[in-house]
């Protein structure tokens, strides 16, 4: 606890990559997330997942991830669990918004069936 009696702020930074902006069409394809706790040194963490389909030039070029480098690495839900594991404790998750889609990955994807920490947008749009 604080001085002034206040729990201190649980938070992490967070990126998803995926295969295109649809949630009902594409796939997660990467979390990277950085968790900050009160008195440790900060936890990277970096999922890379199988998203059970060829990764296109595009992602590619962003991600450096290719289709037989993803073929290698678990598919989401053998390893969803997990990563909602490291979001179940955190107050707030600040997501690095790239496209507009981003927190709709977070909220409808990751988060799925979890209670939610609080989603802020850093705003870090390409213009």
């Amino acid at each position: 606890m604080s001085e002034k009696g206040v729990p201190p702020i649980r938070f992490a930074i967070a990126h998803c990559f995926t295969t295109g902006r649809n949630t009902h069409r594409d796939a997660l394809l990467q979390v990277v997330c950085k968790i900050y706790y009160i008195n440790r040194e900060p936890l990277t963490i970096d999922w890379i997942v199988n998203p059970e389909r060829k990764i296109t030039r595009r992602v590619y070029t962003r991600t450096g991830i290719s289709t037989q480098d993803a073929q290698q690495k678990p598919k989401l839900n053998e390893i969803y669990q997990e990563i909602q594991q490291y979001f179940t404790d955190l107050d707030v998750v600040f997501i690095c918004e790239l496209g507009g889609e981003e927190k709709e990955w977070f909220e409808t994807v990751i988060f799925k069936g979890m209670s939610s920490p609080v989603l802020v947008d850093l705003g870090l749009a390409k213009e």
